[in-house]
């Protein structure tokens, strides 16, 4: 890993990327940590792989990853830039039916980790800026169970295909998902939990059972956390973004979010801030419900960097559905689920 100054870098890129055993907390003043790339998220990295064993200056490889987008905000006169990135996983990767569950190291179909980055634009010098973070992931239920999609059916039955009393593949997921972003894992699981005809409860008791299994093995401060929520039979009289902002709000108290530079912290002391953990959203597809709870977690993040940065808007009042800002943020996570969507299985998402 190098260290990277960027008082005394000519560099035109930065990747702000931490790694796990940097020491944030050194008297030397380290503005930036260039790092390798996460190469399950590169979708050229066969092509890299020549240059990767050659004295090639890092500067010249460039990365494809599915990205997405920026946009400008202005919060009190504070120019503020809210960006969006989407990063697909190139592991079990495929098309709606074709793939589920996971592979046998752990990998899930539809793996998705987006990155909601906040920083304050008004100062010039890259240096001086102040940046936040949080991530949260997407993914297909991890185990082993597929979909016929030969069947003359709108929704093929689900179907576990193996039973496996130890839930070996579900604990390769989790077991990364801890080693690359920390605990505590928060598992918001989005699957229908009343039908007529037992369909998606296949996978919601699959993976409540799969994480009371794990947790008998982890240490306390480790245990995987589960929130299970039918937004599907939610009552009619009531509002489903509300709900989804109070599990939203818990779980970010949970994990917390990145930032760095001198910003009005009241809860610390110091100018660095780390998440640690993450927060995994699924359905059955992992899209338009999936999509709707993650805009939730990003408004509430929102709100934790806004404030985070010195914006005077109280977390205990947050940013209010309807307001121009709140509808910018559900109108990027729309587009992001429908690109989401568009690799998966060709049309966008229907919410």
């Amino acid at each position: 890993m190098t260290r990277v100054d960027l008082k005394d870098s000519d560099s035109s890129s930065l990747n702000w990327s931490i790694d796990d055993n940097s020491d944030v907390s050194s008297s030397v003043p380290v503005l930036g940590i260039r790092n390798m790339p996460a190469w399950r998220y590169s979708w050229n990295h066969y092509l890299l792989k020549p240059l990767l064993d050659q004295p090639v200056h890092p500067n010249w490889l460039i990365v494809i990853i599915h990205g997405f987008e920026q946009k400008l905000l202005s919060v009190f006169g504070m120019p503020i830039y809210l960006t969006l990135i989407a990063r697909r996983s190139n592991r079990h990767a495929g098309t709606r039916y074709l793939k589920r569950g996971a592979d046998s190291r752990g990998d899930v179909a539809n793996d998705v980790e987006t990155e909601q980055i906040v920083h304050d634009s008004s100062l010039l010098h890259l240096g001086n800026r102040r940046f936040t973070s949080f991530v949260q992931l997407r993914g297909s239920v991890p185990g082993q169970w597929s979909q016929d999609p030969n069947q003359l059916r709108p929704k093929p039955p689900i179907r576990i295909d193996i039973a496996d009393p130890f839930y070996t593949l579900a604990g390769l997921h989790f077991s990364q998902l801890l080693r690359r972003h920390g605990s505590p894992i928060v598992i918001l699981n989005l699957v229908k939990k009343r039908e007529k005809r037992f369909h998606e409860r296949v996978l919601g008791d699959f993976l409540e059972k799969s994480v009371n299994y794990l947790n008998q093995f982890v240490p306390e401060n480790s245990k995987l956390i589960l929130k299970s929520f039918d937004m599907a039979h939610y009552p009619k009289h009531k509002n489903v973004m509300d709900k989804l902002s109070k599990i939203s709000e818990k779980a970010l108290q949970e994990v917390g979010f990145f930032h760095c530079g001198d910003a009005p912290m009241s809860d610390s002391s110091t100018s660095v801030r780390r998440q640690h953990g993450v927060v995994r959203v699924n359905c059955v597809d992992c899209l338009d419900r999936t999509n709707t709870a993650q805009f939730a977690l990003g408004k509430s993040a929102l709100v934790m960097q806004l404030a985070a940065l010195g914006v005077g808007i109280p977390p205990s009042t947050g940013l209010r559905f309807g307001t121009s800002c709140v509808r910018m943020v559900e109108e990027m996570y729309e587009d992001l689920g429908d690109t989401i969507a568009l690799r998966w299985f060709s049309i966008g998402t229907s919410y």
